[in-house]
């Protein structure tokens, strides 16, 4: 279909135009271009600056309509990739300090060893006094006491004894120490858990 600032369908709007306001011939045969041109005029007398208006006022209301929802799309994908990110360097942070945990567990065997250098278990004591800053710098808190009420998202159960010291679902004795980073759990405390 022709577009309507095409000069071919210009000359024959005017020409078709003129043929209505003079006297029709009987031995002209109208071709089908013309007749375009004549349904052009028409439809021309029948918009008018209105008709305009509307019909450009319902297409900027369909591109503001779609602005908008790219906005909110945008808007939705930057959120959700900030999310990652901030959810992406807590599983980073995690990993790096649950690497550290097997040596944490290893100098707190070494000060309960007996040792008869005295200097030496100065020093090893220094180092874990080091090791623990470093994690409650970046908020590694231990958990996992005698007594404690047993909890099965944070404890791990590997035993059940009976216990004087401790009452029914109560850890009795602790394995190894649980620890945590703020809400996230880097590793379960192992418990037994009394009768």
């Amino acid at each position: 279909m022709p577009h309507k600032d095409d000069p071919t369908l210009n000359k024959d709007v005017s020409a078709a135009c003129e043929a209505d306001h003079q006297p029709e011939t009987p031995d002209i045969t109208p071709d089908a271009g013309s007749e375009q041109a004549a349904q052009s005029c028409e439809n021309s007398e029948n918009t008018g600056p209105e008709a305009e208006i509307a019909r450009l006022t319902q297409a900027l209301s369909e591109q503001n309509d779609r602005y908008l929802r790219l906005l909110a799309e945008y808007d939705n994908y930057r959120k959700r990739t900030q999310k990652e990110r901030e959810n992406l360097y807590g599983d980073v942070q995690a990993l790096t300090l649950s690497g550290f945990l097997p040596l944490a567990d290893n100098f707190a065997r070494a000060m309960e060893a007996p040792t008869t250098d005295p200097e030496f278990k100065k020093g090893m004591a220094l180092i874990q006094t080091g090791l623990e800053e470093i994690f409650s710098r970046f908020g590694v808190e231990p958990f996992g006491t005698v007594g404690e009420v047993f909890d099965p998202a944070i404890h791990e159960a590997v035993a059940r004894m009976d216990s004087d010291e401790a009452e029914t679902d109560c850890v009795c004795a602790v394995f190894s120490t649980g620890y945590r980073m703020g809400e996230r759990i880097l590793r379960p405390a192992r418990v037994a858990v009394a009768n």
